[in-house]
């Protein structure tokens, strides 16, 4: 059970710089091309909200496997 949260806490750096940094520079692209399409900006920040949100229940499954584990 500790190998299971060794792995999920820290599976979110490889989750950011392969899913997330997409999303991250088409925010970057958006402010820097100043998009003004509020639609075009509203579906990349959506989608950045969302793995952003994976992201965090990764870690929170993470820490959730290392406290049952102490607990057994």
């Amino acid at each position: 059970m500790y190998f299971g949260a060794c792995l999920l806490v820290p599976s979110f750096i490889p989750f950011t710089f392969a899913a997330m940094l997409p999303a991250y520079k088409g925010l970057q692209d958006a402010a820097a091309e100043r998009i003004k399409d509020e639609t075009h900006i509203r579906r990349v920040f959506d989608e950045w909200g969302r793995l952003n949100a994976v992201r965090g229940w990764l870690i929170a499954c993470g820490a959730f496997v290392g406290v049952w584990a102490s607990l057994k």
